[in-house]
């Protein structure tokens, strides 16, 4: 996220590097995976610094070598940091900025889908609670059924999918709870 940037969003404590400077320190790594997730939706303030104008210059091969750090008075070289980025809309952000990412469009799923991203929605929720998939409480058929016909009117909203399967995961392992036959797993 975000807090890697050596110009952080929220002010960092008296004399303190980046946070990307302390990662890379402390994991004596120099080539870091940087996941900047749903980039579009940062602000534009130049309070603690304009995130974007601080991010092209860690973007760009030459000025990355030589990133000034304030705290530690000398030049930081991300040249090596890997960057990926997330957006769902591309509209707002700068022109410069998207000319240093590879943009790989990932399009919409389909009703099609849904039985995939069911089963890694419960994977998902499993690892959640420290478990496997199979000691999740199984849900009803037509409960099932009930979901995939949600899906079908609107299957982008694969965030409402999984808080609607948690909750009726949780439903579910109540009701077994009630009959004496809740997993140990689900809480």
């Amino acid at each position: 996220a975000w807090g890697a940037l050596p110009v952080p969003l929220s002010p960092l404590p008296e004399g303190a590097a980046g946070y990307l400077v302390d990662f890379m320190r402390e994991n004596r790594q120099a080539n870091p995976l940087v996941c900047l997730d749903e980039i579009e939706k940062v602000g534009t303030s130049k309070h603690n610094g304009r995130l974007w104008e601080t991010l092209l210059t860690m973007l760009e091969p030459t000025t990355a070598r030589c990133v000034t750090d304030e705290y530690l008075l000398g030049p930081v070289d991300y040249s090596a940091v890997n960057w990926v980025a997330t957006a769902n809309d591309l509209r707002d952000l700068p022109k410069p900025l998207r000319a240093r990412f590879t943009i790989i469009r990932v399009g919409e799923p389909e009703s099609r889908d849904f039985d995939r991203i069911f089963t890694n929605t419960l994977q998902d929720i499993a690892r959640d609670l420290g478990t496997e998939s199979w000691a999740l409480p199984a849900l009803p058929p037509e409960i099932v059924e009930g979901l995939r016909r949600q899906f079908r009117r609107n299957p982008g909203s694969l965030r409402q999918l999984g808080v609607t399967t948690r909750s009726l995961l949780q439903l579910e392992a109540r009701a077994q709870m009630d009959n004496g036959i809740a997993s140990r797993y689900f809480h």
